[in-house]
This record gives C-alpha cells, structure tokens and sequence, in this order.
C-alpha cells in the first residue's frame, strides 16, 4: 500500500499556484502554531531544566541530577496520554486540560519563592505539558 502510493508521488506535477493556495489557507497555519506550541514546550523543558533549576538555588551537579525528575514525570504523562484518549475521545479536551494545567503550574513557579514548591511544580507542569506533543499529533492527523 506504501509502495502504491510512493510511486505515484514522484510523478505528480506541482504548481506555483497549487502552493500558493495552500499556503494561503488559515487552517494550515493554525495547525502550524498548533504544532510549534506542542513542540516548543516539551523541548524548551528539556533543554532548560538544568538552568531552571540551578536558577532556584541548587548546585549545578544537583540540577544535573534533579533535571531527570520532571522528564521522569513528562514519561508518566506521555504514557498516561495513551490511556485517557479511551476513557474520552475528545482529543481537543485533553490537549486543552493539559495545556491550562501547564500554565497554571508556570504561574506558581513565577510567583513562589520556595525552590522546593518551584521544582514541585516544575514537575507538574513537565507532567502536564509533555502529553500535548502526542495528543497533538494524534488530533491534527485525524482532523
């Protein structure tokens, strides 16, 4: 079925104006924000944890360490996204739950002094915030 498909690929012909129109459509550029917001801040967390966290007052070798915890939590959540999609359908839901989950938990770790309640929510939001790459996939593949 992929090889079907592979070889008619090749040949098909492309126009300027067929690109054009579809890079005119709003929808394609709503999914793009869609997609970079999802994508963003899953990769954002992992490549920033370690300085996250050594900016709350922890050593650089412990933030090192430490930065393993909210991506352990980000798995948790990345495998808790596979299972809640049976229980609700509605990918749109989860995706919106997560993402308000995640900015809620950022505005704790604004707003908090306590860098043991800081990394606490770092971790929540990793939580919340890791399952939207995969809901996000799932929902722009079937819509």
């Amino acid at each position: 079925m992929l090889e079907a498909d592979r070889a008619l690929s090749p040949t098909a012909d492309y126009s300027t104006h067929q690109v054009l129109r579809a890079l005119s459509d709003w929808t394609v550029w709503g999914y793009a924000i869609i997609f970079w917001a999802a994508a963003t801040g899953g990769a954002t967390q992992a490549i920033f944890g370690p300085t996250l966290i050594a900016a709350m007052g922890y050593t650089s070798t412990r933030a090192q360490v430490l930065s393993a915890v909210p991506s352990a939590c980000g798995f948790a959540s990345q495998l808790l996204s596979m299972v809640l999609p049976r229980l609700y359908r509605r990918f749109s839901v989860w995706i919106m739950l997560f993402s308000a989950a995640a900015c809620a938990f950022y505005a704790v770790i604004a707003t908090v002094e306590d860098s043991h309640v800081r990394f606490a929510f770092l971790c929540l939001s990793n939580f919340a915030l890791s399952p939207n790459m995969p809901l996000v996939s799932l929902w722009m593949s079937n819509n």
